[in-house]
């Protein structure tokens, strides 16, 4: 073991320690599919969390829509895409570089990703125009951040009834069985649907840029 190996092994080790005696204890999951990433046989272990602001400030709370927290832990099993259920929610882990703090976002909906089937056949086919008869779903039922940001380009044509309709963006775990593309929809539990206008990894994450779909 490398001096470098160790010093980040004493790191996370004291981390948590300090979580034993000033966080919660929170069960970490790791989503082995594209489906339902909170389910019982993706749970591995138990262990203690501390969080604090992104600068690492304890004396006032966190700004409002701020989701980013630092995370003290004991790294030494966990990995970024992991999600952490405890007292405050479901966290999802977007950066884990030893020896610094974990990054993590809290999350605030469920989510599932679908996308329009390839035609079966050459020639002539049913409509190919995303309609719920043809759309598989890519990935289901994973906690995400999804977020205002940004407003769509609805109002480029100038009409009286033209409205501006908010952006969003959205952070959930990658997974290895599934990438993500533009034109993929988005749901979430209360029945809204995104559409992707552009989508970026990072580290473990997906970052999404949306805009929401209405008639």
């Amino acid at each position: 073991m490398t001096d470098g190996t160790k010093f980040a092994d004493r790191i996370a080790y004291g981390a948590g320690m300090v979580a034993r005696k000033t966080g919660f204890v929170y069960d970490a999951y790791r989503a082995q599919s594209a489906a339902t990433a909170l389910q019982e046989c993706n749970r591995y272990m138990r262990l203690h969390v501390a969080l604090t602001m992104p600068g690492g400030g304890i004396t006032r709370p966190a700004s409002f829509a701020s989701p980013f927290r630092q995370a003290f832990f004991d790294s030494a099993y966990i990995l970024p895409g992991d999600y952490l259920v405890g007292p405050v929610g479901v966290l999802l882990v977007t950066l884990l570089e030893p020896p610094q703090p974990a990054l993590v976002v809290e999350t605030n909906e469920m989510v599932s990703i679908w996308r329009r089937a390839a035609p079966r056949l050459t020639g002539v086919n049913p409509y190919g125009g995303l309609i719920s008869q043809n759309e598989i779903a890519v990935m289901s039922t994973f906690p995400a951040c999804l977020t205002i940001s940004g407003v769509s380009d609805r109002t480029r044509s100038g009409l009286s009834d033209d409205t501006k309709l908010p952006g969003f963006e959205c952070i959930l775990p990658i997974s290895p069985t599934v990438d993500l593309r533009v034109a993929d929809l988005l749901r979430d539990t209360t029945g809204r649907t995104f559409v992707i206008n552009a989508a970026e990894k990072f580290g473990a994450c997906w970052r999404l840029s949306m805009l929401e779909s209405v008639s």
